[in-house]
């Protein structure tokens, strides 16, 4: 008796479904890069959108934000110098 009717798959069924499983892997895999080609151009997109608005409103002379305070911390304050804040040019502000 041929070992399909044992309720075994033979070689010719084992094959199929293995050539279905490749292409279904091979679909997912396509699928997959498309949406995040997608994903990717609208991120970028509305990144844009975004930066162009804040430079409106920003105006054309460039940024006008303050400094961040951990900017304008002298690098040593990590090592115990807390407090001490840049001057402008570099001088460090010993109050």
């Amino acid at each position: 008796m041929p070992a399909a009717t044992l309720g075994r798959p033979d070689v010719e069924h084992i094959l199929r479904a293995l050539a279905l499983i490749r292409q279904f892997g091979e679909d997912m895999a396509d699928q997959i890069e498309q949406e995040t080609t997608d994903w990717v151009i609208e991120f970028q997109h509305s990144l844009a959108q975004l930066e162009h608005r804040a430079g409106r409103e920003w105006g054309a002379s460039g940024d006008r934000r303050e400094p961040s305070p951990r900017q304008e911390t002298d690098p040593s304050a990590d090592r115990g110098g807390a407090g001490r804040r840049m001057e402008p040019g570099g001088r460090l502000d010993r109050t």
